[in-house]
């Protein structure tokens, strides 16, 4: 088939997949080795360390959005979630994807990945054939920067890093030097000033809204700037890393079909402290022993001899019993025990007492 000019696609020279030729185990993470024992390891995705404290609330509200109005739109995805029992999990997660697919849950995300090729290989160097409707946002990426006064580090674009500390692998999306000196402010920081030939870390989103997922980006951003060293998947070793800045990274925000790129300060100093955070939790998660099934063994009561005497003042702390005893309506009772059950101290003990109480107060009462 013949691509046409409006084919979203069309390119004829495609940027280098970074993950061809790197090995990943069964959950998607990156089979490398380490840079002093040599041994291969898997290590957790950066995007996945990341994620670890991100608030996934809206999202989550967004997926079942698009999964019902799916369902509204396709008759044969509604019956067969009708038929499907609810413990045949596999089937109805399938089926929500499918129904999230269709109201168009992945046309935005396949637009956002559209743009990032086209950018990439303009950042390369590389022909780039642009459908007349998306020019405008790549023609907008090109001039953000320039505007800003950064450049595209040659041979940073898209690399696969590692940060020991952590076992984590991820890929960034480039390194930027600025050319024009500039002061950048940050909250909690004093402001301070970025030289021409300074390195950064710089991330490219072509999403709508990112308010809800600036956490995530920073922690990444943060990884990727602390990183310990570059895989190069063609020789199959490690390159060192170069000088980057460690107190801000840059975010150029190119929504789909806005033709409007907006850049961003990221603040690594308080990412790092997000980044720790990620750690710590993640440690709390393999926690052993939190929970233990209670053995119930069936011994021989002690004789009523053998049994210390308890007190009533250990039975019963707050006197409720006395209470109780001394209680001269059934309103009192009734007082008694609202509060007694309110903290949870009421007890079969004063069970009994009470109704004995009742009983007494109502013989009492009929002989009136």
């Amino acid at each position: 088939m013949t691509a046409t000019t409006e084919d979203l696609f069309d390119n004829p020279t495609r940027p280098p997949d970074p993950d061809e030729g790197v090995k990943r185990d069964r959950y998607g993470r990156y089979l490398l080795p380490h840079p002093e024992s040599g041994r291969e390891l898997s290590w957790t995705r950066a995007t996945t360390f990341a994620k670890t404290i991100s608030d996934t609330y809206t999202l989550n509200l967004w997926g079942r959005r698009m999964s019902v109005k799916g369902l509204t739109m396709r008759e044969d995805l509604y019956a067969l979630a009708a038929a499907t029992s609810l413990d045949d999990r596999d089937t109805l997660n399938k089926i929500c994807e499918d129904a999230a697919e269709h109201a168009g849950a992945k046309s935005a995300a396949a637009l956002g990945t559209a743009l990032h090729g086209f950018t990439e290989s303009h950042d390369r160097g590389l022909p780039v054939s642009v459908p007349a409707k998306w020019r405008p946002d790549l023609a907008a990426y090109v001039k953000g920067l320039d505007d800003a006064g950064i450049e595209v580090v040659p041979g940073m674009i898209e690399r696969i890093v590692i940060v020991k500390k952590y076992a984590v692998a991820g890929t960034f999306d480039r390194i930027y030097r600025i050319t024009k000196r500039c002061v950048v402010e940050l909250p909690g920081m004093k402001p301070f000033t970025l030289e021409p030939g300074t390195l950064v870390m710089g991330d490219l989103k072509t999403g709508r809204d990112l308010s809800y997922g600036w956490g995530e980006i920073a922690v990444q951003l943060w990884l990727y700037a602390n990183a310990d060293a570059i895989w190069n998947r063609e020789t199959g070793e490690y390159e060192p890393m170069p000088e980057i800045d460690k107190r801000a990274a840059i975010v150029v925000h190119l929504p789909v079909g806005q033709h409007q790129a907006t850049l961003f300060d990221i603040n690594l100093t308080v990412a790092a402290e997000a980044a720790e955070l990620c750690e710590r939790v993640r440690a709390w998660r393999k926690t052993k022993g939190l929970a233990t099934p209670r053995l119930i063994t069936h011994a021989e009561p002690a004789s009523v001899d053998d049994a210390e005497p308890v007190s009533v003042e250990t039975e019963d702390p707050a006197g409720y019993g006395a209470r109780l005893d001394t209680a001269r309506t059934l309103d009192d009772l009734s007082a008694i025990w609202r509060e007694a059950n309110k903290a949870y101290a009421w007890t079969p003990a004063l069970e009994a007492r009470g109704m004995a109480r009742r009983a007494q107060i109502l013989a009492d009462t009929a002989g009136e």
